[in-house]
């Protein structure tokens, strides 16, 4: 099925890639499930919709955080295309709760 197909492609070639599907689709719950599950085995979580397409210019830089150990997270502004009415206004909300 799907959660199969989408896990295959997730993992097929980053083998230490777990993916983990939460049926209930809640972010928040996802987010906790995930991190539970890693323990203290990982140093660093990035957590991205199945359907999240990274942009080119989106940098991973483990130096911001061991440059200022009060750092807790990264953030990369989020944007919808504007296909549609509906997709338009949800692009004008990430901006306006992102940037607040």
């Amino acid at each position: 099925g799907r959660v199969a197909e989408i896990s295959e492609r997730v993992t097929g070639d980053y083998q230490a890639i777990k993916y983990i599907f939460i049926p209930e689709g809640h972010k928040t719950q996802a987010l906790c499930f995930g991190a539970l599950s890693l323990g203290d085995r990982v140093d660093y979580v990035m957590h991205i919709d199945d359907d999240t397409i990274l942009s080119d210019q989106m940098v991973f830089d483990e130096s911001l955080f061991t440059n200022d150990p009060k750092l807790a997270a990264v953030s990369y502004a989020r944007i919808v295309d504007h296909s549609t009415p509906v997709c338009a206004y949800v692009d004008f909300f990430y901006k306006r709760s992102d940037h607040w």
